[in-house]
């Protein structure tokens, strides 16, 4: 006997995101929504051999009380040419915690592995600014 699952689910589109990029990994921060976008999406091999990096930003959507707000970056400092993310936060939303690639110095041939590399960081916020970046 073959049984189905009773539910049923409805997949929509979320409010921010948008009909030309690629938003995913939303996490509740405060008042709003932190994400990802990929601005640009361009093929991965060619990111990979010019290490050019990709246009992938988290991004900020919020709630200001009366309305949502447009996305915007959600922090400078956190920012690099490469993948940033996904992340979360604290319970008091003043750490974050994140996936990022890490740049591997030297050639690309003379590495051991051409795999990619990642680490798991976090940054605290003192003030308005991401700081204490550690792996």
């Amino acid at each position: 006997m073959v049984k189905g699952q009773s539910l049923t689910y409805s997949v929509i589109k979320a409010p921010f995101s948008s009909d030309r990029y690629d938003e995913f990994s939303p996490v509740y921060y405060k008042n709003g929504i932190v994400f990802q976008q990929i601005v640009h999406p361009l093929n991965f091999q060619a990111i990979f051999w010019t290490r050019q990096g990709t246009s992938e930003d988290l991004l900020y959507w919020y709630h200001s009380g009366v309305k949502w707000e447009n996305a915007k970056l959600f922090s400078k400092d956190l920012r690099t040419k490469f993948n940033d993310g996904p992340v979360t936060f604290n319970s008091e939303y003043d750490t974050i915690y994140f996936s990022r690639n890490l740049e591997v110095e030297g050639k690309l041939e003379n590495l051991s592995t051409v795999r990619n590399k990642l680490g798991i960081f976090y940054a605290v916020l003192v003030g308005d600014e991401w700081t204490k970046l550690e792996i």
